[in-house]
């Protein structure tokens, strides 16, 4: 991209107006519109029975994909499933296991022997 294109942005110099955004808008919901149809035209031909016994399907569903994933991309949807997880429920349930798997573990080195007397068992059940 020419240098004096991105000074220009960044001095806002081509003072871009309420109109031209939305003649972008209406742009790209043609085009969005342009690709759903292309994506539709595409899986109709990948449907049909001659084509899928050969080759040019594998490339009609290919080309319906892409379609679609331009079309995700300019309704600002994504184009693939990512899990979100939230750090701090995810610290919170973590604790929670670590904590739980000690008190397992503490358990464990108790001799459950009713008539233990040791020391060390006597402490671990008073904690």
């Amino acid at each position: 991209m020419p240098r004096q294109t991105l000074l220009e942005w960044a001095k806002n110099n081509r003072r871009v107006t309420a109109a031209v955004i939305e003649i972008q808008h209406e742009k790209v919901s043609e085009l969005t519109a342009a690709y759903r149809r292309a994506a539709g035209l595409n899986l109709a031909h990948a449907s049909d029975p001659l084509v899928i016994s050969a080759l040019s399907g594998l490339d009609a569903m290919k080309a319906s994909g892409i379609a679609l994933d331009k079309a995700q991309l300019l309704d600002g949807l994504p184009t693939s499933i990512t899990a979100n997880v939230d750090r701090q429920e995810l610290s919170v349930t973590l604790y929670s296991c670590l904590a739980e798997l000690e008190e397992m573990e503490r358990l464990a080195a108790i001799d459950v022997a009713p008539e233990s007397d040791r020391p060390q068992d006597i402490a671990l059940l008073q904690r």
